[in-house]
């Protein structure tokens, strides 16, 4: 296990793995929805939101005394992740200010930690102040808490958290990219090929890129220890 804050995007959105609550981590941001959890500004995995939705992005900002722990801010309410203990340790966005003493229960400071192999973009986090892993509380009651050691580390996929127009934006680059590359593909007469002839102009591009290696390839005297094609046929007939 690493423990290593640079890993982390700024913005990140988190996802549950278990098979249960296979949603991101979000903002409870109505009474309707959540009842009276929103008035202690709290986090769960409730609802199925699309990537985009400003309730699930995180800021991740490193500390600069504690490394590798970090500050995990909520840009939506503009508050600072943090356990509280008296309403069975939920981890709320309800504090204004980074408290960097990791031994005050009111600390926003969070240790991540990696998986050895770190090659999923899994990370954990630990509450130094309250001696709790980050944790989905229970399944039919998927809250964000603090949980006591025993009950293990619980593993979150991130992502690069990226708004709507981010989105449409970084779509439409790759669009344009594509539609780019088909233009290098039109016949002389300027019209559209069919997958075909596409398929045909890529082997003829191919064929004249080997004939011009072969080329290169005599003039700088041959490649040593391979015959060509030829003298091999030649070999054999």
């Amino acid at each position: 296990m690493t423990e290593k804050a640079s890993e982390l995007p700024q913005y990140v959105m988190l996802q549950s793995q278990s098979p249960n609550t296979p949603n991101y981590m979000h903002f409870l941001w109505s009474t309707e929805e959540f009842g009276d959890t929103f008035n202690y500004l709290a986090f769960g995995f409730f609802r199925d939101l699309d990537p985009v939705s400003p309730f699930l992005k995180l800021e991740v900002i490193p500390s600069t005394s504690h490394a590798p722990a970090v500050h995990l801010r909520c840009p939506y309410n503009n508050r600072y992740l943090m356990v509280v203990p008296q309403r069975e340790h939920l981890v709320i966005a309800g504090e204004p200010e980074m408290r960097d003493d990791p031994n005050d229960l009111t600390s926003t400071l969070f240790y991540p930690s990696f998986p050895s192999s770190a090659t999923d973009n899994l990370v954990c986090f630990y509450h130094n102040a309250t001696n709790r892993n980050v944790r989905v509380s229970q399944l039919d009651n998927p809250f964000v808490v603090a949980l006591s050691p025993p009950a293990g580390m619980e593993y979150f996929r991130y992502f690069p958290y990226e708004s709507y127009d981010e989105t449409m934006a970084r779509k439409d680059e790759e669009i344009k990219a594509i539609m780019e590359s088909l233009e290098e593909f039109k016949g002389s007469n300027g019209e559209s090929l069919s997958p075909e002839e596409l398929i045909g102009q890529l082997r003829e591009r191919i064929a004249e890129q080997n004939r011009e290696l072969e080329e290169l390839y005599d003039q700088i005297g041959g490649r040593p220890n391979v015959a060509k094609a030829g003298q091999i046929a030649g070999a054999t007939a």
